[in-house]
């Protein structure tokens, strides 16, 4: 499940779009593109689909799809890419 949300993040900020809309809450009015398409995944993977159900029967306190997550996995990828970019650098002096 945590592979999909990574996939998520990482689409949405390779391609510079925002995260959250108005409200960050699973099937509601503007929720944002992160959430859209995270509702759009649970409609063909059961893993998911147990999950979000868990999370909106309160049975799951602590999920991967909170702000402060998105914001995590976004540094976890920059630090990534920096190193990447640092290592490509060094290599080619």
């Amino acid at each position: 499940m945590i592979l999909r949300i990574v996939v998520v993040v990482n689409k949405l900020a390779k391609n510079n779009l925002a995260f959250r809309g108005d409200n960050e809450k699973i099937y509601q009015e503007r929720n944002g593109i992160f959430f859209s398409i995270i509702e759009m995944i649970v409609e063909f993977n059961p893993i998911m689909q147990e999950h979000l159900g868990r999370i909106q029967l309160n049975e799951v306190r602590y999920h991967y799809l909170s702000h402060k997550i998105q914001n995590a996995l976004i540094q976890i990828l920059v630090s990534e890419i920096k190193i990447t970019i640092i290592s490509r650098i060094k290599e080619a002096k």
